[in-house]
């Protein structure tokens, strides 16, 4: 035992390829062996059993032999077979009530045959002949006694063969087991060594490395990997185009706050110069608080931590009240919103967030319609979604800008000069994931239609 624990505490038995390799060694060993030992028994017991069944067919024979013509007619019986059988393969004995010999092809009665009916397996030291015999006896009422046997060298010498053979055979089993082990070692290291030599290069920095699929049980693992480094890639292009983004949407206000302020302070002519410095000033870095608001709420949404917040509510309540709020927006630049719900939307979630990402979408449609255009905001049910959807009459998107437009910051080209953070698509496709949803845009010949579509997982019984 001590001896085992202090090999496992090298190096060579910590190595997983070593002990993986031992393990399946250890398996193919054990498992011959297994094999190996059941040929071998089933093989001996046959031989054994068919030696009994002949045994006990000869006696049958032999007693009614006895019961058709007495002793003499037995006797005459065991001098034919004894005469017909050349290869002296079967024993008889005849003894009379004092166990004297009457007739056989042996000269005395072995001393273990005590019990009548009961089979006996003898070696020539234990009988009154050099063979080695599987035999029993029956008793007449008479008095007299036949012991009937075979002879079992050749099952003898069979079981040493086979003996011999399962030595030999369990020395190749333990070679190719150990053979087998190097094979698996190595592979196993190989695969090791890829599956590090990728994780070494994307510690580096190579985030474009992914582990090779060779078709085996490995590709499993490999997948999961290659998704897990596809993800981290898309995160890490994430932070990057958030922080580039950052640095350069949020460096010209603040830039303008305080140019703002420093050219109040050198050159404002009076108090209410300056207060109006201060005031445009203070606009400025509230948008860039804006900003920052809306990036914590998008990462709050992204983490999953608003699920606390789901409930069973009735939806067209919610939407109803979002339009009555920018239909004088959209009336005062000669924009007809219209609404396409149902009676009852049942659901279940985070009705807060739904407005509010509603919201977004009804915001955006106004403020890139042109006068004298629709904006229409509706629900349906579609198979197994509900859709949520806001359509409306304006510049659309190219499909360019369709590929891109749920990114942190990101405005089309026809939206470059039009006030906003580009960051309203990014919140609503934030919210649709934490529903387990999709945020869909379809840009038409005029306008372009944002739809939400929720699982009907998400949907419960209002107010149930």
């Amino acid at each position: 035992m001590k001896l085992f624990m202090t090999l496992r505490k090298t190096r060579l038995f910590r190595s997983a390829g070593v002990t993986f390799a031992l393990a399946y060694a250890l398996i193919f060993i054990l498992s011959g062996a297994i094999f190996l030992s059941f040929v071998w028994f089933h093989a001996i017991q046959s031989m054994q059993k068919s030696h009994i069944a002949a045994i006990s067919t000869d006696a049958a024979e032999l007693r009614s032999a006895w019961h058709q013509g007495g002793v003499q007619n037995l006797r005459d019986k065991l001098r034919e077979r004894i005469a017909e059988d050349l290869n002296r393969e079967n024993v008889y004995l005849l003894v009379n009530r004092d166990r004297n010999r009457l007739e056989g092809n042996i000269s005395c009665w072995p001393e273990k045959a005590i019990l009548p009916d009961t089979f006996y397996t003898l070696t020539g030291n234990e009988t009154c002949d050099p063979r080695s015999i599987e035999m029993t006896w029956r008793a007449f009422p008479d008095g007299s006694q036949l012991l009937v046997g075979r002879d079992i060298r050749n099952t003898t010498l069979l079981r040493s063969v086979l003996t011999e053979g399962l030595l030999w055979a369990s020395l190749m089993s333990i070679a190719l087991a150990v053979g087998g082990a190097l094979v698996v070692r190595r592979l196993f290291r190989n695969i090791i060594n890829t599956i590090a030599e990728t994780t070494v290069a994307i510690a580096r920095g190579d985030l474009s490395q992914r582990l090779p699929l060779s078709g085996n049980e490995i590709d499993g693992v490999s997948r999961t990997i290659n998704t897990t480094l596809d993800r981290i890639t898309r995160l890490m292009e994430g932070i990057r185009q958030v922080s580039n983004a950052i640095a350069h949407d949020l460096r010209t206000p603040i830039t303008r706050a305080r140019n703002t302020l420093e050219d109040a302070v050198h050159h404002a002519p009076s108090v209410e110069t300056l207060k109006v410095a201060v005031e445009n000033a203070v606009k400025e870095l509230d948008g860039v608080s804006a900003v920052f608001e809306a990036l914590l709420r998008i990462a709050q949404i992204e983490s999953g931590a608003q699920r606390s917040a789901f409930t069973n509510r009735d939806l067209r309540p919610l939407l109803e009240d979002i339009a009555d709020l920018y239909r004088p927006s959209a009336e005062a630049r000669q924009i007809t919103l219209l609404e396409a719900l149902p009676a009852t939307l049942p659901f279940y979630g985070d009705a807060l967030l739904i407005q509010q990402a509603v919201a977004n979408l009804l915001d955006n449609a106004v403020k890139f319609s042109p006068s004298d255009t629709t904006i229409t905001l509706g629900a349906e049910f579609q198979g197994e979604a509900l859709m949520i959807y806001v359509e409306d009459q304006g510049v659309g998107m190219t499909p360019e800008d369709l590929k891109r437009a749920a990114e942190r910051f990101y405005r089309a080209e026809a939206a470059r000069h039009t006030p906003g953070t580009g960051l309203g698509l990014t919140l609503v496709h934030a919210v649709a994931q934490l529903h387990e949803g999709a945020l869909e845009m379809t840009s038409r010949e005029k306008g372009l239609k944002i739809m939400l579509r929720l699982p009907c997982q998400m949907i419960g019984n209002a107010g149930s």
